[in-house]
């Protein structure tokens, strides 16, 4: 029943297209492997292993403009929280930050031994956090390019890494590691705590309100209560392996990606909504379009359309 159900749900989606309902972003020449939407939600930008950045108008569909100068995939985006800088981590181990008004790059922070593999603006500040392959997350000050702060994983490898919301602690994940809260305030790095010992989690999100971060690892979910590390929800049942995890803006929504599909879950009801095909996948801060990389393009999602659909 399941089974059909997911398909129904596929062919209703594959039908949008004659209702203008999905917009296609065309322009990368290999895979697309990572996305972010600006924080008005006006502008999606996108990484590739062609090695550019782009940035699309989401309404008109238009390639704004072009970042080009890595020498490797881009891995991981970032937006800064006033719009005026994206953060790009590459595998040729370098940040870029880049002037979204310009195009132009502003500032190279050179610092990780290996590819670098995830890059987080402050949600607060004009302050950078970036994780490697060589295991460090090292923070850094935007403006002047200068490394404030480094930490590196303790028995195991941290893979992933998450701010929260007021910007003052940064969570850490990873395997053979435990999921760790750090205090980043004023220059400071402290373990405040370790609120999950007995779960490694390769993936891990602050919700939106920070009171909750969500932690995945193989075929397993959990939600957990930052202030007690009891776990709230659990998953247990998903039927691929996990590659990232991620709560929608508004806290209503699971995004959980297994590299070929996403999975759109009801974080209060636990039902899976749908499931579509690609490999990255995000909302807009409104909530309102989801962008999902298929391959070299970008498709963005009317979601509230798409719910309605599913609904009838």
């Amino acid at each position: 029943m399941k089974k059909i159900l997911v398909l129904l749900m596929l062919l209703s989606f594959n039908a949008f297209s004659a209702y203008n309902y999905e917009k296609l972003l065309e322009g990368h020449k290999d895979e697309v492997t990572a996305l972010i939407y600006s924080p008005n939600g006006k502008y999606i930008i996108s990484g590739s292993r062609d090695e550019t950045v782009k940035m699309w108008d989401v309404s008109t569909r238009k390639n704004l403009k072009t970042f080009i100068g890595h020498k490797g995939t881009i891995n991981s985006l970032s937006y800064s929280y006033d719009g005026k800088y994206i953060a790009s981590g590459s595998e040729d181990k370098t940040i870029y930050i880049w002037n979204v008004k310009t195009g132009k790059l502003f500032k190279s922070l050179i610092g990780h031994e290996s590819e670098v593999i995830a890059v987080k603006f402050n949600p607060r500040k004009n302050e950078l956090a970036s994780l490697s392959v060589d295991n460090q997350v090292i923070i850094w000050d935007v403006k002047t390019g200068k490394k404030l702060l480094k930490l590196e994983g303790e028995k195991g490898v941290i893979t992933s890494i998450s701010y929260s919301p007021n910007g003052k602690e940064l969570a850490s994940a990873g395997i053979n590691e435990p999921i760790k809260i750090w205090n980043i305030e004023l220059g400071i790095l402290k373990k405040i705590k370790t609120i999950v010992k007995d779960f490694q989690g390769s993936y891990i999100d602050y919700s939106q309100n920070g009171t909750n971060i969500v932690i995945g690892n193989s075929k397993i979910i959990r939600i957990i209560d930052v202030s007690n590390g009891k776990e709230l929800k659990k998953f247990d049942k998903m039927d691929s392996s996990i590659v990232n995890v991620s709560y929608s803006p508004k806290n209503e929504y699971l995004l959980i990606g297994t590299g070929t599909t996403v999975q759109i879950i009801n974080l209060k009801s636990g039902v899976e909504v749908t499931r579509l095909i690609g490999s990255n996948a995000l909302f807009s801060p409104m909530e309102n379009t989801l962008a999902i990389s298929q391959g070299e393009n970008i498709k963005i999602i009317d979601f509230n359309y798409l719910l309605n659909q599913i609904l009838k």
